[in-house]
């Protein structure tokens, strides 16, 4: 991603990550992940995207989170030029998970994807 984009990934796992999640439940976080780093090399004009990974027996939690030139989510969530971030929040409404899009102009964007995996 840093010699493809220019933009270093500071990656962290924390928690019970090892143990095994369902193929649905990991496809789904893994395309979430997809789609955000996509739009972080596309639109943010970003030097660093941080990717923390976490999972604390009840809860997986995706957070991508970048120094970019931030947007309006509310407005791009509204228009069809959102549908990557409708994407994002419809994968994880179908396991009963949520995506929060947090992001201002000239801020950067924190993605927050939460999904509750049964024992």
């Amino acid at each position: 991603f840093a010699k493809s984009f220019g933009v270093a990934i500071d990656l962290r796992v924390e928690g019970a990550v090892s143990r095994r999640l369902s193929p649905l439940v990991q496809t789904t976080m893994y395309r979430i992940l997809q789609e955000g780093l996509t739009n972080v090399a596309r639109h943010a004009q970003a030097t660093v995207v941080g990717v923390v990974l976490k999972h604390d027996g009840t809860t997986l939690e995706l957070v991508i989170r970048d120094d970019g030139v931030g947007f309006d989510a509310a407005a791009a969530l509204e228009k069809a030029s959102g549908l990557g971030l409708h994407g994002m929040q419809e994968r994880a409404a179908l396991l009963g998970g949520s995506v929060a899009i947090e992001s201002r102009r000239g801020h950067g964007t924190t993605i927050r994807a939460r999904i509750h995996v049964r024992d």
